[in-house]
């Protein structure tokens, strides 16, 4: 079995934080065999709490997180921002980091 656990508004697309599937052999495939439509823009995937690309390949007994990071930050800045306030976004790469910024104006 592969726990897979889902995070903020994807947790709210699907109704449920947490389920169990069958063995499901990449990351890539967990999005499709949970039936939750479309696999949205900027999902990551983590595999027993690491980071993972989608060829990677599961176990029984792996636990997949599924997490749309852009789209939390976004939705914090705009829920605890004041009204009609601005959204900035900064970035900076390196050879082996990206160091994002969000700023609410208001």
């Amino acid at each position: 079995m592969i726990r897979v656990r889902l995070f903020a508004g994807l947790r709210e697309r699907a109704g449920w934080s947490e389920r169990e599937l069958e063995t499901v052999g990449r990351v890539g495939d967990v999005w499709a065999t949970l039936g939750l439509g479309d696999e949205p823009a900027g999902l990551l995937y983590a595999v027993n709490m690491e980071y993972a690309g989608r060829d990677r390949l599961l176990a029984d007994g792996d636990e997949v997180a599924l997490i749309q990071i852009f789209q939390n930050l976004l939705s914090n800045a705009e829920k605890y921002g004041a009204p009609d306030s601005a959204i900035a976004f900064d970035g900076v790469t390196t050879a082996t980091t990206v160091d994002i910024s969000v700023v609410n104006s208001g």
